[in-house]
């Protein structure tokens, strides 16, 4: 739940990677009963049901080591100007997160974390 929160409110940085939903759904995961040291036998399987909790985000194609490898740097000065805002972007977005305040149905939530200078 708290991750869900955390992409939901980070929606509203544009150079985010975007929370799309989430969904659950129960599996059932079959695990021999705890019972000690024996033989397991055909019946002794203990079945069991856990709920999964899934959360779907925006695909993103590569990460920035593949985008290097794959891309011819900029050349012109307007490429290199549109790079440079785009990576700034993507730099203002990871610091907005350590000093971050989410306003909630009425509720201001803090989230403080590490900034290296």
């Amino acid at each position: 739940m708290n991750e869900r929160e955390a992409f939901r409110a980070l929606s509203e940085e544009p150079a985010m990677v975007q929370y799309l939903c989430e969904y659950g759904h129960k599996e059932k995961d079959s695990a021999p009963p705890s019972t000690g040291p024996r033989i397991i036998g055909p019946g002794d399987q203990k079945e069991t049901i856990r709920m999964t909790h899934n959360i779907i985000l925006e695909y993103g194609e590569s990460d920035l080591e593949e985008y290097f490898a794959e891309t011819t740097p900029p050349y012109l000065q307007a490429e290199v100007e549109a790079f440079w805002r785009g990576l700034f972007a993507v730099a203002d977005a990871v610091r907005s997160i350590h000093n971050w305040k989410s306003k909630t149905e009425g509720k201001v939530q803090e989230y403080h974390g590490l900034v290296l200078a």
